[in-house]
């Protein structure tokens, strides 16, 4: 049943007790209760006449007997429990409750309680370097976790839409400004900055295809898929592995233009599916950053304080009929698309920044190769003997754990080498032993002397805990 709000309406009531009202007709002047409609909810008030017994609430309206239910107390004079009104007449008109306002306040901040409903939010706040959304409470804790932002929608349309867009007006920003920074901890994970370019902490795992002008530059990228249309670089590129799931998000419609304060929500941010279609969820063009001091378009801290698996940012879409160039995200920098996600996880980008960790050590006769800190793993001192290299996601997550079976990674480790050359001579994941299978089938011997040896490992989950290793020796001097 909907909740329906009027202006002026009012009437008398007799009723007594902490029952249903039988409403007795309008005050002159004022409307029923009729025109919220039979079977739909309303605020209402009850105040009796010449008495201090009063109550606000929320009630249903029945066209039959024209009477009015109290279905939930939001305040009262007993202290926000059921009044039981005594003898007399009541008045009874329809309010809106200061606890179910919403309002800006003095800087145009808006505070919601409890969930926001909406069919569509449209930003209009052009005030210069403020946050278009913003969160720092939002805390996940359980081992069911919710995700930061979860949007679920229909794509039926022959179109090609788009599920997350932004775009900015670039007149005068650092070199440093960034599209997206996802962050854990307040460490950044994977960043787009202004012309397109990612930088990514760890692994990067890709399934799909990557399309049109794409320049990929570091050590190891792991795609699954093929590689269309591109017309740029592409540097260290093998084909391993990468998972995009499908996600989704819907149409809507409606306009909120004011500056929401995500700080201060409790509960989430609801959109609702609504007619007509093909409208942005939520739409922004006149977010302006200036100076020197620029905040993030899109800026949400969490905390994940759960032993399951929360998701910081997640994207689902039920595609039944979108063109095959429909995108998941589009990142754009003068409505020039920089990074883009495609329907079917293929992503189209201009170049990609991987981690490399510099060492100025040689190996440790146990070195252990932290697959979520980097991609690369560069020691520049000579090594001093041979030494077993264990592969595992950092100090304090397994390998294992942080991959998932059908998943693949490609790392690379950059041993230094003087006159008396060393290699790792065996291999752990998770600390239990591991056999490469090498190119060609023959397993290195030796390192090489005064050069600078590469190793390229794809490391594949074939099961729970069992892993297929891919390597290859490499001598640069």
């Amino acid at each position: 049943m909907p909740l329906v709000v009027a202006d002026r309406v009012k009437e008398t009531t007799s009723t007594a007790g902490t029952g249903t009202l039988t409403l007795a007709g309008a005050a002159t002047g004022f409307q029923s209760f009729s025109v919220i409609g039979n079977a739909n909810q309303t605020y209402y008030t009850i105040a009796g006449q010449g008495t201090s017994e009063w109550e606000v609430g929320i009630g249903t309206y029945t066209a039959s007997g024209t009477t009015l239910s109290r279905d939930s107390v939001l305040s009262s004079s007993a202290s926000g429990a059921k009044v039981s009104f005594s003898a007399g007449t009541k008045d009874v008109f329809v309010v809106y409750p200061s606890g179910r306002a919403v309002y800006g306040d003095t800087v145009g901040n808006v505070t919601i309680t409890t969930n926001f409903q909406a069919a569509r939010l449209t930003a209009a706040d052009s005030t210069a370097n403020i946050t278009l959304l913003y969160g720092d409470a939002y805390s996940v804790s359980g081992a069911n976790a919710v995700p930061l932002v979860d949007m679920s929608g229909v794509w039926n349309t022959t179109g090609e839409p788009t599920l997350v867009k932004y775009n900015v007006t670039n007149t005068a920003s650092g070199t440093n400004s960034l599209l997206l920074d996802l962050q854990t901890s307040g460490t950044s994970r994977f960043k787009v900055d202004k012309s397109g370019n990612e930088t990514i902490t760890g692994a990067l795992v890709i399934a799909g295809t990557l399309t049109g002008a794409t320049t990929v530059s570091g050590s190891a990228v792991s795609v699954s898929g093929a590689l269309i249309g591109t017309t740029g670089t592409l540097t260290n590129l093998t084909a391993t592995s990468l998972t995009v799931t499908n996600e989704t998000v819907s149409t809507i419609i409606g306009a909120v233009s004011s500056y929401c304060d995500m700080d201060t929500i409790d509960g989430g941010v609801i959109i609702a599916s609504a007619t007509p279609n093909n409208l942005p969820v939520f739409y922004s063009d006149s977010a302006s950053i200036s100076g020197s001091n620029a905040s993030a378009l899109f800026d949400v801290s969490a905390t994940w304080n759960t032993t399951g698996s929360p998701t910081g940012f997640k994207l689902n879409v039920a595609d039944s009929a979108s063109d095959t160039l429909s995108s998941f995200i589009d990142l754009q920098r003068n409505s020039v698309s920089q990074f883009k996600i495609n329907k079917y996880g293929g992503a189209n980008t201009r170049a990609i920044l991987q981690t490399a960790t510099i060492t100025a050590a040689a190996p440790s006769a146990t070195t252990n190769y932290d697959v979520i800190t980097q991609v690369v793993q560069y020691y520049t001192t000579n090594a001093t003997a041979n030494f077993t290299l264990n592969f595992r996601g950092n100090s304090s997550i397994t390998l294992a754990n942080y991959m998932a079976t059908g998943q693949s990674v490609e790392v690379v480790l950059l041993v230094t080498n003087g006159a008396t050359p060393y290699y790792p001579n065996a291999f752990q994941i998770d600390g239990s032993a591991v056999t490469p299978k090498w190119l060609t089938g023959v397993a290195p011997v030796a390192g090489n002397a005064n050069s600078v040896d590469v190793y390229v490992f794809t490391i594949v989950e074939t099961a729970a805990a069992t892993f297929t290793v891919f390597a290859t020796q490499n001598k640069f001097a």
